[in-house]
């Protein structure tokens, strides 16, 4: 299940990035176009720079985002060729073992004297508990080969927690 869930993770975070990607490069089109406009319209010099600038930071935001977010995670670490690494597997490295505090709230029912006539009532306190649990995670190693250079790397990722 842990590895059907980073699938679905990693599908859904590259077409979230696809999109945003997407939108950014229409924007860097629009000012590009907004340079022509500029230049045939009679505008004054400064409008034409003020573009070519806004047009020159939206490519080079635009091509870092695109770098870091598509090109980088499929980089060969020792060619650096770009979409070079072909997954071969997934396969489990090991558990992790971890502590963490849980608390729970459970309520008592006490009475209280309220010192008037009707006496005492019954009145619903919450008593707060942390208990250590100990849970135990897998954790997973994705194997890579590079389709150009042959070698190979992996990348870690965890499982879902549960309890030891």
């Amino acid at each position: 299940m842990d590895k059907i869930k980073y699938f679905i993770n990693v599908l859904w975070n590259n077409i979230w990035h696809f999109i945003v990607a997407l939108i950014m490069a229409f924007l860097t089109i629009f000012f590009f176009l907004m340079i022509f406009v500029a230049i045939f319209e009679d505008h004054s010099m400064s409008e034409f720079l003020v573009m070519l600038v806004v047009t020159a930071v939206s490519a080079l935001i635009t091509w870092l985002f695109i770098n870091s977010w598509f090109l980088k995670p499929y980089r060969c670490p020792s060619c650096l060729r770009n979409f070079a690494l072909k997954g071969c597997g997934i396969e489990e490295v090991g558990n992790e073992q971890s502590i963490g505090n849980e608390t729970s709230t459970s309520y008592v029912n006490t009475k209280a004297d309220t010192n008037t006539v009707f006496g005492s009532v019954d009145v619903r306190v919450p008593v707060t508990q942390t208990n250590t649990v100990a849970y135990n995670q897998k954790v997973y190693q994705r194997n890579y080969v590079c389709r150009f250079c042959g070698e190979e790397c992996y990348k870690t990722f965890k499982g879902d927690k549960t309890r030891a």
